[in-house]
């Protein structure tokens, strides 16, 4: 069993994608500093080990790296909620390129040659999450475990949720809640929602509590209490109507809206296709983007949550029948449908959860072979998997890659590439 290392300085040489910083000791064994970034020395005086991988434990920082700031936010030294507050924001959209061209040469065995990175404010950036709750105790986990990190105030939320936290906290402490709440807001109408998540819950009590509480009890929700209606918020998303429950996924950060349509529509427009399938296509925010369904394109989308399927019918109602499919379950369950095999699907819109594309679309993609798909990801390690074993399928990337910093301050963003077949014709020229 190898020893801990000795007391050493160490320089990082890289930032990694989980905010740790990544160096050498002077064995050549690889270590990690928490919350390093690019060129920074530290002095380390203890070692610990996890998962056979050696950590930073007792450590001081020796220079500070040319974009490193001091966080503006007061939760920001044990809040986990945001890893990257000690970056200058100017520089964020471009360490997070730095973490797609890593994962997808390491993992994908793809060098990156042309990147663009969006970048956009890191304030109100928030439209949509989830609060944790221990009786007065309201906010996000400590970064690098459980407890929560109770928070008086947080930059990235929106003004109208920031206002509310109070009553959040007092509604919990009074009630002695213990669980999640889930906050939605729509930039529509500015109003927030709250769906509270927790056991031990008597309805009649908290509804209560909520009506002493100051906020509108119309938009404060409890799991599981039947005899109240589920609060909703609704959005427009290029002239499609949608109805969210505040636990139901959307792009949280609304100022990235118009990029992801943008390449949605530069996509149709490119490939000109006849029948798309947006696969993971939630309430509709992707197949909202297409302008041109009618008699000769045609939309699939499938969706397993009953609520999500609800909305997207009303996306259907505005074409003529026929123009847009829906089917109700998973896209691994519209695959093995005898009638779908019958469908010549010639694009995809692809934006899988978070773990990826499943080992069966992948199958079905490189059986069935569409000449076109818009990849979007938001997790560069699971898109570098997948992207291999495209690659290998004899699919490639074409144009250029992008970086959306969807959610700024934190580790996460959105990536978006193109992907063809190359056993066809290649993409059609563009003017």
């Amino acid at each position: 069993m190898a020893t801990l290392p000795e007391p050493q300085n160490v320089l990082i040489e890289k930032t990694l994608n989980n905010g740790a910083g990544l160096a050498r000791l002077s064995d050549g064994r690889v270590c990690f500093v928490p919350g390093a970034l690019d060129q920074e020395r530290y002095q380390v005086s203890a070692w610990r080990k996890q998962r056979g991988t050696l950590w930073a434990e007792g450590y001081q920082r020796l220079s500070n790296a040319p974009f490193r700031v001091e966080p503006t936010c007061p939760s920001a030294a044990f809040c986990g909620g945001c890893d990257l507050l000690h970056v200058q924001a100017s520089h964020e959209a471009a360490l997070k390129g730095s973490f797609f061209r890593d994962a997808c040469l390491r993992i994908g065995k793809w060098t990156v040659t042309e990147l663009e990175t969006t970048a956009f404010a890191r304030e109100q950036a928030r439209y949509r999450g989830r609060f944790h709750a221990n009786g007065g105790k309201l906010g996000f986990h400590e970064r690098g475990g459980h407890r929560i990190a109770s928070v008086s105030g947080c930059h990235v939320l929106p003004e109208a949720i920031h206002r509310d936290l109070p009553s959040l906290r007092q509604l919990s402490e009074k009630f002695n809640f213990k669980g999640s709440i889930y906050y939605s807001l729509s930039p529509d109408e500015m109003l927030p929602i709250y769906l509270f998540e927790g056991r031990g819950v008597k309805p009649k009590t908290f509804l209560s509590l909520v009506e002493r509480s100051g906020l509108p009890v119309a938009r404060v929700g409890l799991r599981g209490d039947g005899g109240r209606p589920t609060p909703t918020c609704t959005m427009n998303w290029c002239g499609h109507q949608v109805v969210l429950e505040a636990d139901q996924f959307f792009q949280a950060n609304p100022q990235s809206w118009p990029r992801f349509w943008e390449q949605v529509r530069r996509f149709e427009q490119q490939f000109q296709p006849s029948k798309i399938w947006d696969v993971h296509a939630g309430s509709g925010f992707l197949s909202a983007a297409l302008r041109e369904l009618g008699a000769t394109r045609r939309l699939w989308v499938g969706e397993p949550d009953a609520r999500a399927t609800t909305n997207l019918k009303r996306l259907a109602a505005k074409h003529d029948p026929g123009v847009v499919n829906i089917y109700t379950g998973t896209a691994e369950q519209l695959v093995s449908e005898p009638f779908f095999a019958q469908e010549t699907i010639d694009a995809l819109l692809l934006d899988p959860p978070r773990v990826g594309l499943s080992e069966t679309l992948i199958t079905w993609i490189a059986a069935k072979r569409p000449k076109a798909m818009l990849y979007f990801s938001c997790d560069s390690g699971t898109f570098a998997r997948d992207l291999a074993k495209l690659r290998a399928a004899d699919f490639e990337v074409v144009g250029t890659a992008e970086i959306m910093d969807v959610a700024p301050g934190t580790l996460r963003f959105e990536s978006v590439v193109t992907l063809v077949d190359a056993q066809k014709q290649g993409p059609p020229a563009t003017e």
